[in-house]
């Protein structure tokens, strides 16, 4: 049984009012740069977004996850192509029906982010909530039930290690070399869950805005740093939005200049 760690090894390429971004100090990271004008687009920090961020509450919440590459080997020309895009997400739903009956687990949830390379691949990331080793896919039956499926032997599947540094590598990685052109990003899309993040990060914002005891904090500073203040609180404010937002996803909890929050009944409650 194939195991590695995130970044283990790699699966070819050639085989294969918007919310602000809550993780903004990695974003324009060097090794993280867009192949296209040196910084991440939007859609690029929308995907790191959520590939960190669902990992980072899968494996808090004792989820098993692999990272799954599905390859198009039918060819098809430029009128085709939406077709043909449109028939690899079937054929994805049609194996993860297979999955489920062939090996017992119950749906799995899953981000898949879609790009334009060769004709079409699919690059994801599959969770089941089960202990550990005992969420996997072998290669060997994967390759062949793709293949009946939908033409195409190509596959990729391993699982991902725990960690932070695990998380930021892997996230990272997918966007640079997935989403790195103007035009290699199709879809993003992923499967419903149970913890609602778009209103969660909805409600932590608002909360956060409303928040005055920041201006607190502030002060201590205001006479330390002098011209300086302003680009320091700056700084702060986002630093204290990011750990309340990665405590939040990991824990149900989180604290934001001093108050507290939880996350109750689909609700942001103060503690």
């Amino acid at each position: 049984m194939l195991q590695i760690s995130a970044f283990g090894g790699t699966p070819s390429r050639a085989a294969a009012g918007v919310l602000p971004c809550l993780d903004i100090k990695d974003i324009n990271a060097t090794s993280g740069a867009s192949l296209v004008g040196g910084t991440w687009s939007r859609q690029q920090k929308r995907v790191r977004r959520t590939c960190l961020d669902r990992l980072r509450y899968w494996q808090s919440h004792g989820y098993e996850v692999l990272w799954v590459t599905l390859t198009s080997g039918v060819p098809v020309g430029e009128i085709e192509r939406e077709r043909a895009h449109k028939k690899l997400r079937l054929d994805f739903a049609e194996l993860r029906k297979r999955i489920s009956r062939k090996w017992g687990y119950q749906p799995f949830e899953y981000v898949c982010i879609e790009t334009a390379e060769g004709n079409g691949v699919l690059h994801m990331l599959w969770a089941l909530e089960a202990s550990k080793g005992q969420f996997y896919v072998p290669y060997a039956w994967l390759k062949d039930q793709w293949e009946a499926i939908h033409g195409a032997w190509s596959v990729w599947v391993a699982r991902v290690s725990n960690g932070e540094s695990s998380r930021r590598r892997l996230s990272r990685y997918i966007v640079t070399q997935y989403c790195g052109g103007q035009d290699a990003l199709v879809r993003l899309s992923q499967s419903r869950l149970g913890f609602s993040f778009g209103k969660c990060r909805k409600a932590l914002l608002s909360s956060i805005k409303a928040c005055t005891d920041r201006y607190l904090y502030y002060g201590r500073i205001r006479d330390v740093y002098g011209e300086r203040f302003g680009r320091l609180c700056g700084q702060w404010y986002w630093l204290e939005v990011r750990n309340a937002w990665n405590e939040l996803i990991e824990f149900g909890v989180c604290e934001f200049f001093g108050q507290k929050f939880c996350w109750w009944g689909r609700e942001l409650c103060p503690v």
